[in-house]
Parts: structure tokens; sequence; C-alpha cells
């Protein structure tokens, strides 16, 4: 009797788990929401990574953390007691450094990082992104409004209530990286004028885009024109496949200029030149076969 009772009794206990999982567990258009609003937390993250660099100005850059606090409100449902605290923890870092003035890019760096760890971002394509797929993609859905050339001086760029952006621009190459773009690119349309491209393009198709926009050589061949140093290689060595798409220029550069391959002799190494080699479709393609 003992034993139908505890049966009878677990059975319940199983019962009930399995029906507050059917409960909570999320539709797929709320799914659909929360990957919008984790979109938009990262794109916001970007944003202040771009901001830190432009300005000074507290009032700014403390404005871009509340926007990050709120879409963060949207999501934080998804995470467990012991993840939020350490999102809160995180956040509050960003405030305190910014409160006496001392937001530094390592602050912004190690909260996108928490971000992209806790909620298991693809920061690289599981495929090598293609010179040819970005071209392709880029002449027949951004050129008409950021023009050919990356100059943001499309055929239609008269047309629209906001000039496009200049993919030329020094700040935009300094903070941007692949995975900025690709995440923009996968935002739903909002105030944008363009459209998401998720169900336009494929995974590589995708990546190849956003990697020809970082790689900023517009009509320009497949890998930049640099000095074949023998050095290229090791310099390769230091970066991971997934660094390279989540870092950008200024993440990359900073941490070359920290080895000691850097240090021994400065005056050896262009920035233009490592940033080359390590954004050319070469390099990407070496990195995804050494997975």
């Amino acid at each position: 009797m003992n034993y139908m009772i505890k049966f009878i009794f677990l059975s319940t206990l199983c019962f009930i788990s399995h029906t507050k999982q059917l409960i909570s567990a999320p539709s797929k258009e709320e799914k659909k929401g929360q990957t919008i609003h984790l979109r938009s937390l990262m794109n916001q993250i970007f944003n202040l990574e771009k901001k830190a660099t432009q300005t000074s100005n507290i009032e700014i850059q403390y404005d871009e953390i509340e926007k990050i606090e709120s879409y963060y409100k949207k999501i934080q449902s998804t995470l467990d007691l012991e993840s939020h605290k350490k999102v809160m923890v995180q956040l509050q870092k960003i405030k305190s450094s910014l409160k006496k003035n001392q937001l530094s890019q390592k602050n912004i760096f190690s909260l996108k990082q928490f971000f992209i760890d806790i909620f298991e971002i693809e920061t690289a394509p599981a495929l090598p992104p293609q010179e040819h797929l970005g071209r392709l993609a880029y002449k027949s859905y951004c050129s008409s409004c950021h023009g050919m050339a990356g100059d943001g001086k499309g055929v239609l760029s008269a047309k629209l209530p906001s000039p496009p952006r200049s993919f030329n621009n020094i700040d935009f190459k300094k903070t941007s990286s692949p995975l900025s773009i690709i995440n923009k690119m996968l935002l739903e349309k909002t105030e944008d004028p363009y459209h998401s491209f998720e169900d336009i393009l494929s995974h590589q198709e995708r990546w190849s885009l956003s990697f020809y926009i970082q790689n900023g050589k517009f009509n320009q061949g497949n890998d930049p024109k640099i000095n074949l140093m023998k050095d290229l290689k090791a310099i390769s060595n230091m970066f991971t496949y997934s660094e390279l798409g989540k870092f950008n220029n200024q993440e990359i550069w900073s941490k070359f200029t920290r080895t000691k391959f850097y240090q021994r002799d400065q005056n050896k190494f262009k920035q233009s030149e490592v940033i080359d080699h390590l954004r050319s479709y070469t390099t990407f393609q070496l990195k995804i076969s050494r997975k």
C-alpha cells in the first residue's frame, strides 16, 4: 500500500512539473520577440562602444546605458536568478565607472562579452565567409542606398529621411565588427529604412555580407594589398576564429599591441597592415579550417 501511495505521489509531482513547463514554455511569437529584444540589447551595447569613442558627454553615454537596461528588462525572465544577479553586477560596474568619468572600452567589452556568453550568441559563421557572396549581396541589397563604394552616396540616398551610413567612416571602421554588423542586419525593421535580411539571405550569405562591409575593400578585389611580411602567419595565430568575428578593429589592435611579439619591435608593424591582414578572407578561411 505504501508503495502505491509513493507511486501516486511521485506521479502527481511529475505531472505538475510537466504542466508547469508547458504553461511557462514561450510560444513561437514570444521567442521571436525575445530574439528581437536581445538583438536590440546587443545593438545598444555596440552603440555604447561607438559613443565612448566619439564623445565624453556623460549624459549621452548614460542614455545609452539606460536603453541597455530597458531592453534587458524585456528578456530578463529568460535567465535564472543567479545569471540575473551577474547581469546587474555588470551593469552596476558600468554605471559606477561612468559616474567617476572612467568609462573605458575595457568596461564595455566586459559587458558585451558577458552577454555573448550568457546568451550563447554566435560570434562567427559556421562556414567561411565568401567574398563573391558578400559582394553580390551588397550590390543587390545595400548599394542603392550606401553606394557601391560604401560612401553612403547610393542612387536612392537623397530620397531617404536621413543620410545612409558611410562604411568608409573612420569611427565606423574602428568600432564595428562582423558581429555588430550582422546583429544590425537581423533587427526587425523599425525606424530604419531597410528591412531584416533574415528571410532574404542564407546564414553564410549574411555573414559574407557583414564581413564584406567590415573588410571595407569595396570593388578592390578579394584581399587587401599589403606587405607580405613573414610575421603575418604568426599574427593570425594570435587570434581565435571567434575573436575575429566579435572584435572591432580597435579591440584587435589593442590585443595585438599587448603581445611580446609587437613589443619586441613596435616600429615594424603598421596598424593598417595588421588590421587589413586579419580582416582578409584568406585569414578567415584559414582560421575556420583550424577550428
